[in-house]
């Protein structure tokens, strides 16, 4: 909805001014994005966003997400809630938990976590299948 020029010109320098006090407060900056964030992720980092929280992480091509960012922001990503947390078989969304911790967690820069979406379609089963994939594959080399 707004260009990445838009963005810079407008936006980035108070976000800059924003991310700077919570630093100088030793606190942490954590961005939230449901669109599409990526033509901007390099300068969200270069100002100083410690973790990126997106919640379709599918609109960004996950791999492609991990060989370009991976490692120098923490990501804090679901299962995407428009597709496999809501379609997804158990052994998919298992898949899926894997390829999030394989591809972004370089340096620990991987959060996984859940929310309940009922709302959109998410049944309880795909919610614990999607919570134990997490805890089972919570341990990093």
């Amino acid at each position: 909805m707004v260009s990445p020029e838009l963005w810079r010109t407008h936006f980035k320098a108070r976000y800059k001014e924003q991310f700077s006090l919570a630093h100088d407060l030793s606190l942490f900056v954590w961005f939230h994005s449901c669109g599409y964030v990526l033509d901007i992720l390099p300068d969200l980092i270069e100002i100083g966003a410690d973790v990126i929280n997106l919640n379709q992480p599918d609109l960004f091509g996950i791999e492609r997400l991990g060989e370009q960012f991976a490692g120098q922001i923490c990501f804090n990503c679901p299962v995407d809630h428009q597709t496999t947390a809501v379609t997804g078989t158990d052994e998919e969304i298992d898949c899926y938990v894997l390829c999030l911790k394989n591809s972004l967690s370089k340096n620990g820069g991987f959060m996984g976590y859940i929310e309940e979406y009922s709302s959109i379609g998410m049944s309880d089963h795909a919610y614990t299948t999607i919570e134990n994939c997490f805890y089972t594959h919570r341990n990093y080399k």
